[in-house]
């Protein structure tokens, strides 16, 4: 079991744990429950159970095996499981060491283990088929409608909107949106000590004026983010939603019959569908 867990704005977060506590690390919330969402905003505060230490780590892992492939795997098995392997196969485990592993867990939180996995692979077995839905056992509906779009602008689309881009050494873009795109070191006053890019996870959105698309979502609705060059727009008319992240950015863009988001509305919950409902029923007039 390792020294450390964490995975990115999840439940997982422990230092130097011992094997009798490993079970306490792993909560079970309930959907039925009364206090569900306090619990779930509580465990996606990104202050909480952002690590680092752990990020620093990731990064190097992934860049060693983006650059030397399966020699890295076995330079880096060694390095961290104190295993020296000769050929990546090597790297292969049998399946009665695994169940051998599974066995020594505690009985509780192999159950819980379990139980997630099991969860997650029904979802996203799910996932493959065109239009479902299907009910959990304690009660929550999940699903997807299968409802081809006209156009939608989400993340890069918006950035492509506007007249330039400094990615890649300077790109031109569309020029239907006035302004610039940057890179998030080039906003004034972000302390790298502070703020991680690429800015990536939930933040909150400020509708800069009412919009047909905005209809039934709540000011200041958090929906999810994951990039490293934001839109600096010139034209406040343009502007529909700002966030914050060491520097205020253009978050939702548009005029006329045209719309585009920063952010991922097909992986924000309730208020990203909301969003791309009104998209649907939009007749494009403001």
């Amino acid at each position: 079991i390792p020294k450390r867990l964490c995975t990115h704005r999840n439940i997982f977060c422990s230092k130097n744990a011992v094997h009798d506590k490993m079970p306490s690390l792993l909560r079970q919330l309930k959907t039925d429950s009364p206090d569900f969402s306090a619990q779930l905003d509580a465990l996606l505060d990104r202050d909480q159970v952002f690590d680092t230490h752990v990020e620093k780590t990731v990064r190097e892992i992934i860049g060693k095996v983006r650059q030397y492939g399966d020699q890295a795997l076995l330079d880096l098995t060694a390095q961290y499981d104190g295993l020296r392997c000769k050929e990546p196969a090597d790297l292969e485990i049998d399946p009665s060491e695994c169940e051998n592993a599974l066995s020594r867990i505690d009985v509780g939180l192999r159950r819980s283990l379990e139980h997630a996995a099991d969860r997650i692979r029904q979802f996203h077995t799910r996932q493959r088929e065109t239009s479902w839905h299907y009910e959990q056992e304690d009660g929550t509906l999940l699903g997807q409608q299968i409802r081809p779009l006209e156009r939608v602008g989400i993340c890069l689309e918006l950035q492509a909107l506007f007249d330039h881009s400094t990615e890649d050494g300077g790109r031109v873009g569309l020029g239907f949106l006035k302004g610039e795109v940057k890179h998030f070191t080039e906003g004034i006053g972000l302390d790298h000590d502070v703020q991680k890019v690429p800015h990536m996870g939930w933040n909150n959105v400020t509708q800069t004026t009412s919009h047909p698309l905005w209809a039934g979502i709540n000011q200041h609705s958090r929906f999810y983010f994951v990039h490293s060059y934001y839109a600096d727009a010139v034209q406040c008319v343009e502007v529909l939603g700002t966030t914050e992240y060491g520097v205020r950015f253009t978050s939702a863009a548009g005029r006329e019959n045209v719309f585009a988001v920063q952010f991922h509305p097909e992986k924000s919950h309730t208020q990203g569908l909301a969003l791309l409902h009104n998209f649907v029923h939009w007749n494009g007039c403001t």
